[in-house]
């Protein structure tokens, strides 16, 4: 697992005794835990039926062989547990407007929210 950069400024030992570093160290645990426990599930069905979250949709066009396509998602999910496990830094981050898109509130047929400077700017 890969360490967080430290400031210029402060020591290495202070930059992984702090706060930051904790909650850094517990996601990034979760974020390997919890895929390898989900994927592993998806071969037993001990924790969920995990069948049943797949849509109609994909059942029918995957021809009804729910269990077989869920057992290759946890094959994924194993890998990307393992994968966050040895190489954090390997995978991509996800793009900054998703985080960002998600916690604003919709808006109709894309309207700018009243809240937004564009609503406050003049039309060009």
């Amino acid at each position: 697992m890969t360490a967080i950069p430290h400031s210029e400024t402060g020591s290495l030992s202070q930059a992984h005794s702090g706060p930051v570093y904790s909650a850094y160290r517990i996601l990034q645990v979760a974020f390997v835990v919890a895929p390898i426990i989900a994927g592993i599930d998806k071969f037993t069905d001990r924790l969920v039926n995990w069948d049943m979250y797949l849509a109609p949709v994909v059942s029918r066009i995957i021809g009804g062989h729910d269990h077989v396509f869920m057992m290759v998602a946890g094959v994924i999910e194993i890998v990307a547990g393992i994968l966050v496990a040895l190489k954090p830094r390997f995978l991509p981050p996800p793009p900054r407007g998703r985080a960002r898109a998600a916690a604003s509130p919709p808006t109709s047929l894309g309207a700018a929210p009243a809240h937004s400077d564009s609503a406050r700017r003049p039309p060009r």
